[in-house]
């Protein structure tokens, strides 16, 4: 992907979370159906070891926000703010390191496989470094309102 021409967009802008909970440091670039995001690991974060590294297992919120980054782009472009969305499942996660060594920046890219007008979607995400470092599948799905979406059914 060659860097874009389009307008820029930071993670606070485009997730619909804020402070702490977003993980992305910032947006490389984007187009239609895909968004690369840079991740630092220059501070020690939310999720971060003793020393600073980061599990690998978290390569997964890092997809999912970069996922959600997409998504919110789109929400702007559409006129309205960005809405939450859910991880509904991972297939093939592969991690090829365990942890992501602090102070080393990632690379996160999403690439959409499939994506349904109900705003489910599928995304082949890759972690990079100065090499490939993990890889997933993931299926997610924006929704309009969480809480909504959390009600338990209370009918008989």
């Amino acid at each position: 992907m060659t860097p874009s021409r389009r307008r820029h967009f930071t993670p606070g802008e485009v997730l619909p979370i804020a402070g702490p909970s977003i993980l992305l440091n910032a947006i490389i670039d984007w187009e239609e159906d895909r968004l690369r995001a840079r991740v630092d690991h220059a501070q020690p974060g939310l999720y971060s070891n003793p020393d600073g590294s980061v599990p690998c297992w978290v390569g997964l919120e890092y997809m999912a926000q970069a996922v959600g980054a997409l998504a919110g782009i789109r929400d702007l472009q559409a006129g309205r703010g960005p809405r939450p969305g859910v991880l509904l499942g991972t297939r093939r996660f592969r991690a090829h390191v365990r942890t992501f060594a602090a102070g080393a920046p990632v690379t996160v890219e999403v690439v959409e496989v499939l994506r349904e007008a109900e705003g489910m979607g599928v995304y082949d995400c890759t972690i990079s470094g100065p090499a490939l470092l993990a890889e997933a599948s993931i299926k997610m799905m924006q929704v309009a309102d969480l809480a909504t979406l959390l009600k338990e059914d209370k009918s008989p």
